[in-house]
């Protein structure tokens, strides 16, 4: 797929991708037959993502309701058909869209219960792995996607917290 390609032939562009702000803005205009579905502009698309919940909603103009849209309608809507194209001024409208949006995602998700995790204290195994770990090459190694660093960075916490068991940890230092 293209991002896969992006990530093997072009490694300095995927990391600056994998390094957006999380409230990244951009606005451009597009053609009509390249709109998942967009009648009147201006119309916001609102990524929102929870945990490994990905979610994209449009919120038209003149209507009540944001739509839930999928990933390939909005990537088909997002791709410049010119990649030199310049960006846009923000709408005046955007906040009221993006409330829209907030609401529509607020309704398709319930918060999740995080429960509290003991604490233990970690052995010679859980020092090595977490040494391992946060190694320089792996601290800047770029072919990790943001969800392989995530489950890095969860699971050094849970070996500093102490909170893996220890056949595991023997296991995988061994």
């Amino acid at each position: 797929t293209e991002i896969r390609e992006v990530r093997d032939k072009e490694p300095i562009l995927f990391t600056r991708i994998k390094r957006l702000p999380k409230k990244a803005r951009s606005t451009r205009l597009f053609a009509a037959d390249n709109n998942a579905g967009v009648k009147e502009f201006p119309a916001l698309i609102t990524y929102f993502r929870q945990g490994r919940l990905d979610k994209f909603f449009l919120a038209p103009p003149g209507t009540a309701e944001s739509l839930e849209i999928d990933f390939f309608a909005t990537a088909k809507t997002l791709k410049p058909a010119d990649p030199e194209e310049k960006r846009e001024a923000i709408p005046h409208d955007f906040y009221t869209l993006l409330e829209k949006n907030k609401h529509a995602i607020e309704e398709a998700t319930s918060p999740d219960l995080d429960d509290a995790i003991p604490k233990q204290k970690g052995t010679a195994n859980d020092a090595y792995i977490l040494k391992r770990l946060k190694a320089k090459e792996i601290r800047h190694y770029h072919g990790f996607t943001e969800d392989d660093e995530l489950y890095i960075q969860k699971v050094v916490q849970l070996l500093v917290d102490g909170a893996l068991p220890k056949p595991t940890t023997k296991k995988v230092a061994d």
